[in-house]
């Protein structure tokens, strides 16, 4: 009986988790779908949440940058047409966002301002630093990495 229960219960946690994993991931093809152009066909989904005020995010996002640079048309596993870097900042200053990420030489990748997402649950529990990979199909491959750098996490993906 007890492991019945127990089953349930991580059945249930894991549905739960999932369930907002997928979420998560639908917001932002939704939102680059809605947004650009860019083709997000068997592409991995790579996304950084920054502060202008925090040092470590803001060299995510360069570390980030020059990962896309890199892979974005490599073939990966679960990514085959390569990646899309996205950076979201969580500060309410655009200007002051624009600015820093131009100071930090980081362009070429799709940014986000948070009050583009304020209706979405995308931003719940998150804050600068956090990070995630996602692959093509929605599912979740690495997050809140700290002791590697976005190059490493993608470069463990190349298929030869």
């Amino acid at each position: 009986m007890k492991k019945i229960i127990f089953l349930l219960f991580w059945f249930v946690f894991l549905t739960i988790n999932l369930q907002s994993q997928t979420s998560d991931y639908n917001v932002l093809i939704s939102y680059i779908q809605t947004n650009t152009k860019l083709s997000i066909e068997n592409k991995i989904i790579a996304v950084n949440f920054w502060s202008a005020n925090n040092k470590i995010s803001r060299d995510a996002n360069v570390d980030l940058k020059s990962t896309c640079d890199v892979f974005k048309n490599a073939k990966l596993k679960g990514g085959s047409k390569g990646m899309i870097a996205i950076v979201i900042c969580l500060d309410n200053d655009d200007v002051a966002a624009d600015i820093t990420l131009k100071k930090d030489g980081v362009h070429q990748v799709l940014t986000i301002n948070a009050s583009e997402l304020s209706q979405t649950s995308l931003l719940t529990n998150k804050k600068e630093g956090n990070n995630v990979i996602y692959d093509s199909n929605g599912v979740l491959i690495n997050e809140n990495f700290s002791n590697i750098t976005f190059f490493e996490s993608i470069r463990n993906l190349i298929t030869r």
